[in-house]
């Protein structure tokens, strides 16, 4: 969601697509709902459920002259059923020479995206988690990080986490 709907241009390609499950709910409907639209396009995914998380695995082979087999992660977190700052819509457009669409999107504030990628930096050590912060403060630099550091102690307290 960072790089779609809050950078004009995406500062880098994600293969991962991460969803949050708003209600507390059986995940069935909303896994069944997510593969009748992607399935018809890129077959049948390997699933896996875990602790907190369900994920969808693709395996695709790329639109291009060169013969490339590329994947796509949807990874839902089925645990955080609460937003800090409340859900924001944003459109989203998709204009190319295969697809076109125009829809509104339900997402996290940018504050509170950025705290859970600062979150993700106790979690674990990945590059883009900073990359993404950093990029955010380049194109956002009236970012509230008063809202920012309110929503990472709230999730860390959700989990249990100590800063």
């Amino acid at each position: 969601a960072l790089h779609k709907l809050y950078f004009p241009v995406a500062g880098r390609y994600s293969e991962d697509i991460d969803l949050v499950q708003i209600q507390a709910q059986p995940i069935g409907i909303l896994v069944d709902a997510i593969r009748n639209k992607i399935d018809p396009w890129l077959g049948i995914p390997k699933r896996k459920s875990g602790e907190g998380r369900f994920t969808l695995y693709y395996r695709f082979d790329a639109t291009s002259d060169i013969p490339t087999q590329r994947k796509i992660k949807i990874e839902i977190n089925t645990r955080e059923h609460f937003s800090v700052l409340g859900i924001s819509k944003k459109e989203f457009i998709v204009n190319n020479s295969w697809f076109n669409s125009r829809n509104t999107l339900s997402t996290y504030n940018l504050e509170e995206l950025i705290a859970t990628k600062l979150r993700a930096l106790y979690q674990r050590k990945k590059g883009r988690d900073l990359f993404d912060i950093w990029l955010t403060l380049q194109q956002h630099p009236k970012l509230d990080t008063k809202n920012v550091i309110k929503c990472f102690k709230e999730y860390m307290k959700f989990e249990g986490g100590k800063i």
